[in-house]
């Protein structure tokens, strides 16, 4: 138990790295500095790509592709900006119309990236609750999170999320079932040992180990429930 919460903390640690790392390269993205913001993002991915985390190292290649045309588009501005003086009057118009563009981009891009780290802490708050098995808050916060990447259509973000919320509810049902069971509630707890069977089921990426736990807790509670009301005087 020591060891599996040992490496629960340092995966916990991880993500939060994670998290500040896409956080601060949003942040460098907003004000002008994506090569910078690109670093940030690599990092990250190599955390994510360690951790076995696909959902999220795609939404970081998401991010990285849209830093590299921040890149261009400063490249493109630098270029125009080395012309002659004659080329940028004749070009100055087109060019105020293409900053106006960029800046109605920014703003866009800004306030996506607001939802994002929003998301994010979310998402970070929903695993430090789930670490301290608060399931039913964290639940709820990876539901909101859930919300805004949904208004973002990020749909590696939302699978890897309602895989969390599938897998905490497993656990929620267990800890009931658990219970449910300490207090001789037998259907009870051999409904919600029932019901954390199918989470773990839906959730798909549960280990053999976790789901072999909860099959033997409700073949037990099973037993009682079937068994006789003298029986248990035996």
């Amino acid at each position: 138990d020591n060891k599996i919460q040992e490496i629960n903390a340092r995966q916990l640690a991880d993500m939060q790295t994670d998290n500040n790392l896409i956080q601060e390269g949003l942040s460098l993205l907003n004000s002008g500095n994506p090569a910078m913001a690109i670093a940030n993002f690599n990092k990250a991915k190599l955390i994510y790509d360690k951790l076995g985390d696909s959902g999220n190292s795609r939404s970081t290649d998401e991010y990285i592709k849209q830093a590299h045309t921040f890149v261009k588009i400063e490249d493109n501005t630098k270029q125009i900006e080395a012309k002659s003086e004659e080329e940028l009057r004749n070009k100055q118009r087109e060019i105020d119309e293409r900053d106006a563009l960029l800046a109605e981009e920014m703003r866009k891009t800004q306030e996506r990236n607001q939802k994002i780290i929003q998301a994010g802490d979310l998402k970070n708050k929903g695993d430090e609750l789930a670490f301290a098995e608060r399931y039913i808050e964290s639940i709820d916060k990876y539901e909101e999170a859930k919300k805004l990447y949904t208004e973002l259509d990020l749909k590696g973000e939302i699978e890897y999320l309602e895989f969390k919320i599938k897998r905490n509810e497993g656990y929620l049902y267990e800890l009931q079932g658990d219970q449910a069971y300490k207090a001789k509630k037998w259907t009870d707890s051999e409904q919600k040992y029932k019901m954390s069977r199918d989470s773990f089921d839906k959730a798909g990426d549960i280990s053999e180990e976790v789901k072999s736990r909860v099959e033997k807790k409700l073949a037990k509670a099973t037993r009682k429930v079937n068994k006789k009301w003298w029986q248990f005087w035996r």
